[in-house]
């Protein structure tokens, strides 16, 4: 049989989960946290093992754990496999993890580039409070009327087919989410 080609791909911010790193503590691959903490010079491990949902819902606190867990998980992966992937992508802030995996960024400029990416878009969220949200099982015409005439609110991704996420203010949310009920819309 011939041999497979895969491509691995990396999650964005919004894959944190609380307790994700309680399964590689004793993994070899766990090492990766430790060199993050060391380059990085904060503790990191308490956002894979005791960081709460609320936590992780901060921009900060969700890219570097998103980061972490995918490169553990991937050290982990990688010593399993005989042959090497034919692609590395990731899905926004995957990006930065892909790049590392793939060896095209050091790994300690990568948790610093990382860092630097979460602090500069905590920061910006501090300063302008918004949120997002996904309008399921609708598509690009039907998420352009829920927003349509509203303030602070705008489409802002086409996710996947029957997924499309907007964003704004609280109150600009608030206001969408309500129109896309009536439109029948999740």
């Amino acid at each position: 049989t011939p041999p497979v080609s895969y491509a691995v791909i990396f999650p964005g911010q919004g894959a944190a989960t609380p307790g994700a790193g309680q399964t590689w503590t004793d993994h070899p691959a766990w090492a990766v946290v430790a060199e993050a903490e060391d380059t990085l010079g904060r503790p990191l491990a308490r956002l894979l093992l005791e960081a709460d949902a609320a936590e992780l819902a901060t921009t900060r606190a969700s890219q570097l754990a998103v980061l972490l867990g995918s490169l553990v998980a991937w050290e982990a992966l990688r010593a399993e496999l005989s042959e090497a992937p034919v692609a590395f992508a990731g899905h926004s802030l995957g990006q930065i993890t892909a790049l590392i995996a793939a060896g095209a960024v050091d790994r300690a400029d990568g948790f610093r580039l990382a860092a630097r990416r979460a602090d500069l878009s905590q920061e910006s969220a501090d300063a302008n409070p918004g949120r997002m949200a996904a309008l399921v099982g609708t598509d690009l015409d039907v998420a352009g009327r829920v927003v349509e005439g509203l303030d602070g609110v705008w489409v802002a991704n086409d996710n996947a087919p029957g997924q499309v996420v907007i964003a704004g203010t609280p109150a600009g949310l608030e206001a969408a989410a309500e129109r896309a009920r009536e439109l029948g819309v999740r």
